[in-house]
């Protein structure tokens, strides 16, 4: 249940539009630019979410300036601001040590904040994030979607929708799209796409001392919102870092069939006494199943090396291609090398 809607000041006078909810240790949720907390909470888009947050914990969230119920009127987007942002919501909430779930790009002012206050942030999930976008990949993103915003801002939000949700459901596309467009306005949008597509955190990532769960959700298409190789570039570059991937969600919207990865965010926040699975969702004996598929064994052959009946065999190996995504055992191995559950 919400405390209702708080505001507290940052650094150059924007008011930033504070939600808290539940109780225990705080966590603190950094939300995506086309995220507005408050305002998704009571959408079809984001009430099951935003209702079914991690139990034991005080959430406290906000949206971001420019956004929702945050000041509307905004002149600078830019990562400084991003982070003086952060350090005033969680010095109004009087927060000395919490922990953060970071949204996409808001794994830059969490990267920063927590360089910056070492002793403040205890342990960090990165949905999604990405470290830096390269010079010309970046002007190329804000020639073509500013285009398109300054055009039609209604064309603007829907196509940044279906990018959330490629597969539908249609009602939610049309839920997001509504979102966004209600929730800032087109130079709001146009100033996170320049922002979002400049900043470089590459060499603050390595300063992190802290347990970091980062989790990708590639979703379906060749060329994926956020591919799984950005975020694990986001992993190789903190020492220690733990990692999870969803690539077979039909959406990438975090939004969307959440509970798929609640349960690891819930297991990474507790205090270390339980351990985050090698994968999502494969189990340990069919993890043991395919890594005997990748060295090339039949069914029958695994079933004698494991002292199993074929036909359990047969089973494990139907739902590794289902778990997966993969049509055939070759799929398979493929996807097992690509996510290092292979030597």
């Amino acid at each position: 249940m919400s405390e209702g809607v708080r505001y507290c000041t940052s650094r150059d006078g924007t008011q930033l539009g504070v939600s808290v909810m539940g109780k225990g240790r705080p966590l603190v949720i950094i939300p995506a630019w086309w995220m507005s907390p408050e305002t998704d909470r009571k959408r079809l888009i984001g009430k099951d979410f935003w209702g079914d947050l991690p139990p034991g914990h005080r959430v406290i969230t906000y949206d971001l300036r420019g956004i929702g119920v945050s000041n509307r009127e905004v002149e600078d987007v830019g990562l400084e601001r991003q982070v003086e942002d952060l350090l005033a919501v969680v010095e109004h909430q009087g927060l000395s040590d919490f922990d953060l779930l970071c949204f996409h790009e808001a794994v830059a002012p969490a990267t920063i904040f927590a360089t910056r206050y070492p002793d403040r942030v205890r342990r960090m999930v990165l949905y999604n994030p990405c470290a830096h976008v390269p010079g010309i990949v970046g002007r190329g993103h804000v020639a073509v979607w500013g285009s398109i915003i300054d055009a039609d801002w209604g064309m603007a939000s829907r196509c940044f929708a279906q990018l959330l949700y490629p597969k539908g459901p249609i009602d939610a596309q049309e839920a997001s799209t509504k979102a966004i467009r209600d929730t800032q306005s087109p130079a709001v949008a146009r100033a996170y796409l320049e922002y979002v597509n400049s900043y470089d955190i590459r060499r603050e990532l390595s300063d992190l001392r802290l347990p970091v769960l980062a989790i990708s959700r590639e979703g379906p298409g060749r060329t994926p919102f956020i591919p799984m190789e950005t975020v694990q570039d986001v992993v190789r570059r903190i020492p220690g870092a733990s990692f999870q991937v969803y690539d077979v969600a039909p959406a990438t919207c975090p939004y969307f069939d959440h509970r798929a990865y609640a349960a690891a965010i819930r297991t990474f926040l507790s205090d270390g006494t339980e351990q985050l699975p090698p994968h999502p969702t494969l189990s340990l004996r069919e993890l043991e199943v395919l890594r005997l598929v990748a060295i090339g064994r039949t069914n029958a052959e695994i079933a004698s090396s494991l002292v199993l009946a074929k036909t359990t065999v047969d089973r494990h190996v139907h739902n590794i291609l289902v778990k997966t995504g993969s049509s055939n055992r070759a799929e398979a191995v493929l996807y097992a090398a690509r996510h290092a559950l292979v030597e």
